[in-house]
C-alpha cells in the first residue's frame, strides 16, 4: 500500500484523512470560480486572480475582475502556465486516488460519491 511508507503493514487513518483533505484543497485551488470546473487554459489578470481563457472571453471586451471588481484590460491577461501544470498534477492525483467514476468523465465528490456540478 502506498500509505505504509512510515510503518510497514499499517495504514495511518489520520494520514489518509490528511491526504484527502489536502487533495480536496488542491482541487479547489485548481477550480475556476466562474465555471466551477478545473481550469482550462488558465489566465491570470493584473489583479492576480485566475480564470479559464474561455470564461474570460465570455465577459466581453471591457470588464471588472469577477472576484475583486478591479478594472482590468482583457488584453493584459496572461497564460498562467504554473497553474495549468498544477491542474494537470491534481487531475493525475485524483485519478490515482480513484476519485473519478470509471464509466464517465464526471468528477465525484469524495465525501458523498456524487457527481460534482
Amino acid at each position: 500500500s502506498r500509505f505504509s511508507k512510515g510503518r510497514k503493514g499499517t495504514e495511518d487513518p489520520m494520514a489518509i484523512s490528511g491526504e484527502k483533505t489536502a487533495l480536496a484543497e488542491l482541487s479547489q485551488e485548481a477550480t475556476c470560480p466562474l465555471c466551477l470546473e478545473f481550469f482550462k487554459q488558465p489566465m491570470v489578470l493584473t489583479c492576480g486572480h485566475n480564470f479559464c481563457r474561455d470564461c474570460l472571453a465570455q465577459l466581453g471586451a471591457e470588464y471588472s475582475c469577477p472576484q475583486c471588481r478591479a478594472k482590468v484590460e482583457p488584453s493584459s491577461a496572461c497564460p498562467n502556465r504554473a497553474l495549468a501544470n498544477m491542474v494537470c498534477l491534481v487531475k493525475r492525483l485524483r485519478l490515482s486516488e480513484g476519485a473519478q467514476d470509471e464509466s464517465s468523465d464526471q468528477w465525484l465528490c469524495q465525501k458523498h460519491g456524487q457527481p460534482q456540478a
